[in-house]
């Protein structure tokens, strides 16, 4: 549950970066940089293209580990999915314990669960920058 809201909030924030929109925005700095005839106004306008371009990045980085928290969280229900339907249709096995199909399915979930971890620390790594 953690994850999934760290995740929404980091799609809030990407949808407040909006680095589709930032390209106009450069393209006029540019322009306006280029027709400045002082030094200092040039100046200004080359930190805010750097500032504008390294919001881009950012929220390009944000895309990215929101992009692999979805994967992962759709190979997580698709594996706790399939975990239920083996225990809906197992066949006892005796003394010789679970049936193969359960024992695989408990093995993709655990794996699962090892990955979104990595995903949650990834996603903390990101709000901290």
């Amino acid at each position: 549950a953690a994850l999934t809201l760290r995740r929404d909030e980091l799609g809030r924030a990407l949808e407040t970066a909006a680095p589709a929109e930032l390209h106009p925005q450069l393209a006029a700095l540019a322009e306006r940089r280029a027709s400045a005839r002082d030094e200092l106004a040039r100046e200004s306008y080359a930190r805010a293209e750097a500032a504008l371009r390294e919001r881009a990045t950012r929220g390009d980085a944000i895309a990215r580990v929101v992009e692999r928290i979805d994967a992962r969280l759709a190979a997580a229900v698709a594996e706790l999915e399939a975990a239920a339907f083996a225990l809906a249709t197992r066949t006892e096995d005796g003394a010789h314990g679970p049936p193969a199909a359960l024992t695989v399915a408990c093995d993709r979930l655990r794996g699962a669960g090892v990955e979104l971890t990595a995903e949650e620390e990834a996603l903390a790594e990101v709000g901290a920058l």
